[in-house]
């Protein structure tokens, strides 16, 4: 019997859902379990888990604009339904409370911290409908339950939901919070339609005031070559070192480099690819003479370019050809002076030129 309870409790942490009428005997089974088991199920809560792909997907993406409320300044987020990665509605919400909107490293943060809704992937609950006319203070009548599927701290208790008291308590402890209930309610039928979604994507990564944009072309031309895995593999021409994991991410954004065994989440593979371009993009735009004057296309082919060969190209040596065309402006001989750099002789060599050439066609794509 007890055998069967923690294989039970062990299928519940992989799935990383508790729906809210299995909450009640998911403590009833805990109560049976022994110290050593708790903690061989707690282990597989820590470990990362390979996400599924979903067509129809919620995202939660921080703005740089802000609203004042009594209380003090809230974020304006944007709550997206997309499909395949197309934004189909959105709405602007809230999470976190005044005063506590500064983002930090997740595994940092802690229950009662009030801020915003930590990232990573999140399974969307169904709707509930209070029957007392209320779920409690400033909760409202509606509750859409998100179940994080890989913790990265002791945060819980998140959910979608009408700021009730924003009159007085303006924001959540974390929640994502609607400012009205048309908006809710316009939530609330993006969940009944035929292809609900699934699971929430929460980034924490915003378009500074000023910034570089990223090029959706280069953006697009980067997933087409690099492909995504999920799990760590070695680079095909070392058949080792740099392990690669993700978009082509090969450290991440603390500096770690990618390990054998490495697993990460959709979620956290889409965070390091676009906060890679970012840093790639704002690079470029101070290093290579007439970036601003570039078209989108142009500046979409030297990102490809610099997440495949390093963003530190221009200037460096063994790219004195490129670097020479950029530098003079001599526009019309980017293109074959991007066919230079495939690694002849390699095994890697007709992969690289097909992205080399790729990347040639974007650029005359003025």
């Amino acid at each position: 019997m007890t055998i069967k309870v923690e294989d039970m409790a062990i299928e519940v942490a992989k799935k990383g859902d508790i729906l809210p009428h299995q909450r009640k005997a998911f403590q009833v089974i805990d109560g049976l379990l022994t110290n050593e088991q708790r903690a061989k199920i707690a282990e597989v809560w820590r470990q990362p888990q390979a996400m599924p792909p979903s067509e129809t997907l919620l995202r939660f993406i921080p703005t740089d604009k802000w609203d004042a409320t009594r209380q003090g300044q809230l974020r304006q987020w944007l709550l997206q339904l997309t499909n395949n990665g197309r934004v189909v509605d959105q709405i602007v919400a809230w999470s976190g409370a005044p005063g506590a909107q500064e983002f930090i490293d997740p595994r940092y943060d802690y229950p009662g911290s009030l801020r915003p809704l930590p990232p990573g992937r999140y399974r969307v609950g169904l709707v509930e409908v209070a029957a007392s006319g209320s779920f409690g203070e400033g909760l409202g009548r509606i509750w859409i339950g998100l179940t994080p599927l890989n913790p990265p701290n002791a945060r819980s208790n998140f959910g979608i939901h009408l700021d009730a008291n924003m009159g007085t308590s303006p924001g959540s402890g974390g929640c994502i919070v609607t400012k009205n209930e048309q908006d809710l309610q316009r939530v609330v039928g993006w969940l009944k339609q035929r292809n609900r979604p699934e699971f929430l994507d929460c980034v924490h990564i915003i378009g500074v005031p000023g910034a570089q944009t990223v090029p959706k072309s280069g953006l697009d031309l980067i997933k087409q070559f690099e492909g995504c895995q999920l799990k760590a593999y070695p680079d095909p021409l070392s058949g080792g070192d740099p392990w690669t994991i993700g978009w082509g991410t090969t450290r991440y954004p603390d500096g770690k480099k990618v390990r054998p065994g490495d697993v990460i989440s959709q979620a956290k593979a889409d965070e390091y690819l676009i906060e890679y371009c970012q840093r790639i993009v704002e690079h470029l735009s101070k290093t290579i003479p007439g970036w601003d004057e570039l078209s989108e296309n142009r500046k979409g082919a030297l990102l490809s370019f610099a997440y495949n060969l390093g963003m530190g190209f221009y200037g460096a040596p063994g790219f004195a050809t490129i670097t020479a065309r950029l530098r003079n402006r001599e526009y019309d001989k980017v293109p074959e002076a991007l066919l230079l750099y495939r690694n002849p002789g390699t095994n890697v060599e007709a992969g690289l030129l097909r992205r080399r050439r790729a990347e040639a066609e974007l650029w005359m794509q003025t």
